[in-house]
């Protein structure tokens, strides 16, 4: 579970984001249809309240409801705003090209891993980081590359490590730097810590004729901004 609250209250787990998709936010507003209206759903929500009320009454020492419900309202109070901060077209068109968006948008011709695709899709998750960093979000993390499936369009690459590292590390290389010069240009670094890292290392021998295995023994990691000196 890697966006789970882990020994945090239900409240601190992550929210999935998946920008350029619609919607980014999976189930975050209702389907649209003919039975749900603005006022019923109102209701409903408000005679939910009040079930919860005396389930939390009855049983005072369970904090599960509790953290439950604000979990809700935390996701009414992202209905209010998420549109817009993960709305980035009213960006600058410098500030879209420094991400490497590409002019279709997510749009992009993806049918096979390019580094177009990958420095648009990376790009555009650094730059809605930024805008949910510039709004108080305290915690953002990027995920690089994408769920297994085959061909791979991630970095574990058993099959075919050129083919795959070659786009993804260069719009990795793209977005991070671009999230990097904007935070700093804005005055955002000095207060924003970013950690880099990655999963496993690879191999140095081949796993068939171009493929990689795991190396549990390789990882690289980095830190920047938050007033960590460089170099230490």
């Amino acid at each position: 579970k890697n966006w789970s609250n882990a020994f945090l209250p239900a409240d601190h787990q992550g929210v999935v984001i998946r920008p350029g998709n619609n919607p980014p936010i999976a189930d975050l507003f209702p389907p649209e249809n003919n039975f749900i209206s603005k006022e019923n759903e109102r209701a409903g929500l408000e005679a939910l309240g009040r079930l919860n009320e005396g389930y939390a009454e009855r049983r005072a020492t369970d904090d599960r409801l509790a953290a439950r419900v604000r979990s809700y309202e935390l996701a009414a109070a992202m209905q209010l705003s998420a549109t817009d901060v993960l709305d980035v077209s009213g960006e600058p068109q410098y500030i879209q090209d420094m991400y490497g968006l590409a002019p279709e948008g997510p749009g992009v011709d993806d049918t096979t891993i390019n580094p177009k695709a990958e420095t648009e899709f990376f790009g555009r998750k650094c730059l809605v980081a930024r805008r949910l960093l510039e709004r108080g979000v305290r915690f953002v993390q990027i995920w690089s590359g994408n769920d297994n499936g085959f061909p791979r369009r991630n970095w574990d690459s058993h099959e075919n490590v050129e083919r795959d590292h070659g786009p993804l590390a260069r719009g990795m290389a793209h977005g991070a730097s671009a999230l990097i010069q904007d935070l700093a240009q804005r005055g955002m670094l000095d207060d924003t810590i970013i950690l880099w890292t990655t999963e496993f290392g690879r191999m140095p021998c081949s796993q068939g004729s171009q493929g990689r295995d795991h190396n549990p023994f390789v990882f690289t990691n980095w830190l920047c901004g938050g007033g960590i000196r460089g170099g230490t």
